[in-house]
């Protein structure tokens, strides 16, 4: 997923359904057993959930789970140049989010810290009105990372995927 892979390593990579118990064991290792301060794991842990959580809840490859919820289905990959980690996901999303998306992680990127904690904490009064789920996350993925998102849009054989990827250093 990074076109600079071979200067980096490999902490793990996954793809497939991002059930909670997947998340919770891989961000459980995240946080209890890389080899990295209490600070920078944490901050990893964090944008972990984040990240994995928009891939759980918004991608458009659904598999049926018990009680017949669903989960999406997408790649994540955290690799290290042993200064700084680059935690990356990929999933497919429909065709005219792909817009929006790049547009509001742009809008996330020009804003300032305090910005987006205030906007974070309006969208979290007015979820109870309207679904701002996708938006509470990113900005909290801008705001553990302490650094710029990177997202790009592709198509591939008809489908269309959003791909971000947050740098922790």
């Amino acid at each position: 997923m990074n076109a600079n892979a071979t200067d980096k390593k490999i902490v793990f990579s996954y793809e497939g359904p991002f059930n909670m118990r997947i998340i919770s064991s891989l961000g459980k290792y995240l946080a209890e057993y890389l080899d990295a301060s209490f600070e920078t794991r944490m901050s990893l842990y964090r944008v972990f959930i984040e990240i994995s959580q928009n891939v759980a809840l918004y991608s458009e490859d659904r598999v049926k789970q018990e009680l017949d919820n669903t989960v999406g289905v997408g790649k994540v990959h955290i690799e290290t140049d042993g200064k700084s980690y680059f935690c990356t996901t990929k999933n497919r999303i429909r065709p005219e989010h792909g817009d929006i998306l790049i547009n509001y992680c742009q809008r996330i990127n020009e804003a300032t810290t305090n910005d987006l904690i205030k906007l974070k904490e309006k969208l979290r009064r007015e979820s109870s009105i309207k679904d701002n789920g996708a938006h509470i996350g990113l900005i909290s993925i801008r705001l553990f990372s302490k650094n710029l998102l990177d997202v790009s849009i592709t198509k591939e054989n008809d489908n269309t995927y959003f791909t971000i990827s947050s740098i922790i250093s």
